[in-house]
């Protein structure tokens, strides 16, 4: 064999194997179906809509006739981990 043709082969071998590393590479499901708020809308296919600031929300693209149901984002939400607000301490008389 000609060199020329063992460097296109070989070139060749090495575009398939990265093609198939990059096959192999997961990526979690709400970053895939895009969106970081708190609740999600899992549609019929499964696919995760992660838009919703409040479960009320959700609930009323639900309602508007959006086909799925809510559930709170998986991979935690940019809403869901902000800080709750605490009542101050009461004090004793």
């Amino acid at each position: 064999m000609d060199v020329s043709v063992l460097k296109i082969f070989a070139l060749f071998l090495i575009g398939i194997a990265l093609f198939a590393a990059g096959l192999c590479l997961d990526t979690p499901q709400s970053f895939a179906s895009g969106g970081d708020a708190p609740w999600c809308i899992i549609n019929d296919e499964g696919d995760l809509h992660c838009y919703y600031a409040s479960s009320q929300a959700c609930l009323t693209e639900i309602a508007g006739g959006n086909r799925g149901f809510c559930t709170q984002n998986p991979a935690g939400g940019a809403a869901a981990s902000a800080p709750s607000q605490q009542a101050a301490p009461r004090r004793r008389k």
